[in-house]
């Protein structure tokens, strides 16, 4: 009997329905005659690339060659080597910092003031027109665009069109450039710039603007509106040519949603969803998105419930990454993200540390790394079924680790995944033992089984598949 190892993570309110679980690993198409239709490989580990200060990474940007980033209440500017330099000095030190570029100058917005950096000091925007308070700044077409946090529910303010002298970019401002999202009376949550256009998403309702040209050169595009709003601002990411966020609407419904065209879409699963409603908070959702191997993450973490949750856009699967604190995972210690000198770059969410996302490590920067697979339930109508062999394929001679050799561990749950049991070893091979097979034998009767598989040694971890020996009883 095949088992259906290989899949996304997919645990139903109750889990007598369907109690899977993929957790730091996720599924690859196994390609045409492959071995395999699929297999779940090992998510990325964390190596250190910088420490920028001791409390957490508030956000990131790469302008004119360095990496920009800021912990605590200072802005730091990092070179390809590591190293952290702080050249300036921001009026906060909590909180996200929303931070764009014109191509001359970084705009850095932290919920109480504004700043610009032109790549060699950092100064407060003083000017009278700008509105203190804005916590989100985007660009597009010529002009920064950023939240009037001191204005009516939806508006948004634009900075003048930037000027050609390099020592004066993009810093003048005008009380009258402002507009409102006005399709809905709902407030602005949020803002981004995709694919040449303003997506403004409310509470409940997303607008679509364009640039015009006109003297105010943004205007709403007839028809694209939907009435899905965002639940958390700092959960919309640009994945590709599309956005993603945690969406929610007049009925409560929260989804993750993507944006098509100009339309949007819902891509997370009915379980995921009911998982989100349990959520005692949803607001202070996080995400960032990233591209390897060809394959396109959304990575969404709720930091009071603990949990990160990665939809792979290529597959349209689902997995959760994080730590291990038993009897519970934790949430991923990735905050924020840049793309930088050929590396995905994630700031840690409780120190200054920045990582880079390696898949060739297989710790978090020393940090064990649980990976947990609970495949669906094998039944057979109520009969009991007599499992007498199973074989999980694993890419082996991943070894050794000193004088062992990497282990799997199997166990399995015969309560519709409430509890497992009785954790037994089983050897991916040392280095070179390409041939090593993991066996199991004589594992017990039971009417219903949930097998699990779980690796927490530093290797490369490839599952493709498993298979079983079970005889069906009469009853």
């Amino acid at each position: 009997m095949r088992i259906p190892l290989v899949g996304p993570a997919y645990t139903e309110r109750s889990p007598d329905l369907n109690a899977q679980t993929c957790v730091n690993l996720y599924p690859v198409p196994g390609g045409p005659d492959g071995r395999a239709v699929a297999a779940l490989y090992g998510t990325p580990g964390l190596t250190r690339f910088s420490t920028i200060g001791t409390t957490p990474v508030r956000g990131m940007h790469v302008f004119g060659g360095y990496l920009l980033a800021v912990s605590g209440r200072t802005l730091y500017r990092v070179g390809a080597d590591g190293i952290a330099t702080g050249v300036g000095t921001l009026n906060s030190t909590a909180g996200r910092v929303g931070m764009a570029d014109n191509g001359r100058a970084v705009m850095l917005v932290d919920g109480v003031n504004g700043y610009l950096w032109n790549g060699a000091a950092l100064t407060r925007i003083t000017d009278a027109s700008f509105p203190n308070g804005a916590s989100q700044v985007a660009f597009l077409g010529g002009y920064f665009v950023f939240d009037k946090a001191d204005g009516n529910p939806g508006e948004f303010m634009i900075s003048k069109l930037y000027t050609t002298d390099p020592t004066d970019p993009g810093n003048q401002f005008d009380a009258l450039d402002y507009a409102t999202a006005e399709a809905d009376p709902d407030g602005l949550v949020a803002l981004a710039a995709n694919a040449g256009h303003l997506w403004l998403l409310g509470e409940h309702t997303t607008e679509v603007w364009y640039h015009s040209g006109a003297a105010f050169p943004f205007d709403p595009i007839g028809g694209a509106r939907s009435d899905r709003g965002c639940a958390a601002r700092w959960s919309v990411a640009k994945a590709g040519d599309a956005l993603l966020w945690l969406s929610d609407d007049r009925q409560g419904r929260l989804q993750v949603v993507m944006t098509s065209g100009q339309g949007v879409q819902p891509v997370s699963t009915p379980a995921l969803e009911w998982e989100f409603t349990g959520y005692d908070s949803v607001a202070d959702a996080t995400a960032y998105a990233y591209q390897e191997g060809g394959h396109l993450f959304y990575v969404l973490t709720f930091p009071r419930e603990d949990a990160t949750w990665v939809f792979d856009v290529s597959t349209n699967m689902w997995h959760r990454r994080g730590g291990w604190s038993a009897p519970a995972w934790t949430r991923h210690w990735g905050e924020v993200y840049a793309r930088f000198d050929g590396g995905h770059l994630v700031g840690d969410y409780l120190t200054g540390k920045v990582y880079r996302l390696d898949e060739d490590a297989f710790t978090d920067d020393g940090a064990v790394i649980r990976r947990e697979r609970v495949a669906p339930v094998l039944h057979a109508d109520g009969k009991a079924l007599f499992f007498r062999r199973l074989e999980v394929f694993a890419q082996p001679g991943a070894g050794p680790l000193g004088d062992t050799t990497p282990n799997v561990l199997l166990d399995w749950s015969d309560d519709g995944g409430r509890t497992f049991g009785p954790n037994l070893e089983g050897s991916l091979g040392g280095a070179g033992d390409f041939g090593a097979r993991l066996t199991w034998w004589r594992l017990g009767t039971s009417r219903r089984r949930n097998f699990r598989v779980v690796v927490t040694d530093p290797v490369r971890v490839v599952l493709m598949g498993a298979e079983a020996d079970v005889e069906v009883g009469s009853s």
